[in-house]
């Protein structure tokens, strides 16, 4: 399965998810990333998930163009797109044959992950959604920030 298959099946994909942790077995050719996603039109719910990479050919962070400080309780903001190789006029990315490249762009950062790899996967870790980390919320038109 590929990230945005998966993202399709979550009410918020991993748009304004944030990234716990990373973990890569490079014998075993895996990456795990913890990420907790909004379950709630308004983002006042999350879910913890874990993303399961299998078939890992390459995990690649760009430098960061600010120093992260101090991390927030909830992880780094991040959100994801899929890469598509472009042909023609700039660079273009090569990746084995049956791969997939996947971008998380970190906020907080301001900064990018790459994840290249053959499969992925998701399960959850938390049971059910909670309320959320996260201070920030989604705001539709006409409507007003409530007072925590």
């Amino acid at each position: 399965m590929l990230i945005r298959e998966i993202e399709a099946n979550l009410p918020w994909g991993f748009h304004d998810a944030y990234l716990e942790r990373l973990a890569v077995d490079w014998t075993r050719g895996t990456a795990q990333l913890d990420l907790r996603v909004m379950m709630s039109e308004h983002q006042d719910l999350d879910q913890l998930g874990r993303l399961s990479l299998l078939g890992l050919a390459y995990i690649a962070a760009e430098p960061p163009s600010k120093a992260i400080g101090e991390c927030c309780e909830a992880g780094l903001w991040v959100d994801s797109e899929e890469v598509i190789a472009q042909s023609g006029g700039g660079t273009t990315i090569q990746l084995p044959a049956t791969y997939f490249l996947h971008r998380f762009y970190v906020h907080s950062t301001e900064s990018s992950i790459y994840v290249c790899a053959r499969e992925a996967s998701y399960e959850w870790i938390e049971e059910s959604p909670s309320n959320a980390r996260a201070q920030s919320r989604a705001l539709f038109p006409g409507e007003r920030l409530q007072p925590r």
